[in-house]
């Protein structure tokens, strides 16, 4: 996908996120399943500041949904 790279403190950030591990998941009481990072407000989006970079959802990895 195209969009700007993350900086040093956004990638800490992502990572962060990550290792909560599915957040639906979680929810739903099965702590950590592996997951993946989706933005919330768009990779690609335009007017794409630091702040919108840090909206982000841990989802659950679609190849780990069909091993449950």
């Amino acid at each position: 996908m195209k969009g700007r790279n993350p900086n040093k403190a956004e990638s800490k950030h992502m990572d962060r996120v990550s290792q909560l591990g599915c957040i639906v998941c979680r929810n739903q009481g099965r702590f950590y399943v592996p997951c993946e990072i989706h933005h919330i407000e768009g990779k690609t989006k335009k007017i794409h500041t630091s702040k919108y970079y840090h909206y982000v959802l841990n989802i659950i990895v679609w190849e780990v949904i069909k091993s449950l």
